[in-house]
């Protein structure tokens, strides 16, 4: 068993089960109330909303990948990367995922996909520059904590009202006035069901970013180097956006630090805040120090 997965706690689990087991219903009753109050419409609606729902599901990570200006590396583009990934996934007994490299203005990474096979873990090019070789193993053993504890899977599906909420948004503008008020009426009802998602998915970012800080610290046996690298990290953001407003929201969602300009550690935050990732890191330390 790999360690990152040995080290996921039953919280973890379920808060996982019962956000997903919300977003069930939350999504079940969207389609129920549109059908029903909607009469045609909500039927064509529901239908649509499904397909654009799968159609986001099944190309939303090489959309993503190119939106945000990530490009896959290899071992002979990236000897380095590619080296300690391949460490950490030989520690782990994990097999090795994708990796890319995103042009972007701040020091980042994250893992992004609807499950491991899929996943690539993707790392910004100031983060190579900013950190040491053993903070680097550090944050790619946060990443792979993600892939081992599939939260990643409830993060996308949790993802999916906003996904279509951006592609209704472009067709609101492209849509004619015989197609606006339907488009319209979507939006506004997707926007509903994003928002009831909203702190659910929030509470459960913030719980597994300290889940995958613990499996690090355990796979690296030095909590240490993630300690380090996340206040060399959190120290280098700058409050100018990434090269795009898409990887913004990406890295806000998916990333091991929040995007610039976001907060931590609020209710709508999506990561704990650094002072009490330092105080779990601490005590991991403190744990693995003694005899």
């Amino acid at each position: 068993m790999p360690v990152v997965r040995s080290t996921r706690d039953r919280g973890l689990t379920l808060r996982m089960v019962l956000v997903m087991v919300y977003l069930a219903v939350v999504f079940t009753a969207a389609i129920v109330v549109m059908v029903v109050f909607l009469d045609g419409w909500g039927v064509l609606l529901a239908a649509v909303a499904v397909v654009a729902l799968t159609g986001a599901w099944f190309t939303s990570g090489p959309r993503s990948m190119r939106a945000i200006g990530a490009r896959l590396v290899s071992a002979e583009t990236e000897p380095v990367l590619y080296g300690a990934l391949e460490r950490m996934c030989a520690l782990s007994g994990m097999p090795t995922p994708k990796l890319a490299v995103m042009k972007a203005w701040d020091p980042n990474a994250f893992a992004y996909g609807r499950s491991p096979r899929q996943a690539v873990i993707v790392v910004t090019r100031p983060l190579i520059d900013l950190l040491e070789p053993h903070e680097l193993e550090a944050v790619l053993a946060h990443e792979l904590a993600h892939l081992a504890h599939r939260d990643l899977l409830v993060m996308s599906i949790a993802s999916s009202p906003s996904i279509l909420l951006t592609g209704l948004s472009a067709m609101l503008r492209d849509a004619g006035r015989r197609s606006a008020g339907l488009i319209m009426t979507a939006w506004l009802f997707v926007g509903v069901v994003s928002l009831l998602c909203f702190l659910p998915v929030r509470l459960l970012s913030r719980y597994r970013e300290l889940c995958a800080d613990g499996a690090a610290a355990a796979l690296t046996q030095r909590p240490g180097s993630l300690a380090s690298a996340l206040q060399k990290i959190t120290g280098a953001i700058t409050p100018i956006p990434s090269t795009d407003l898409r990887s913004h929201a990406v890295i806000d969602t998916f990333g091991i630090v929040a995007a610039a300009g976001q907060e931590s550690g609020g209710l709508t935050s999506t990561h704990p805040t650094l002072d009490r990732r330092m105080a779990q890191l601490a005590r991991i330390s403190s744990e693995l120090s003694r005899p």
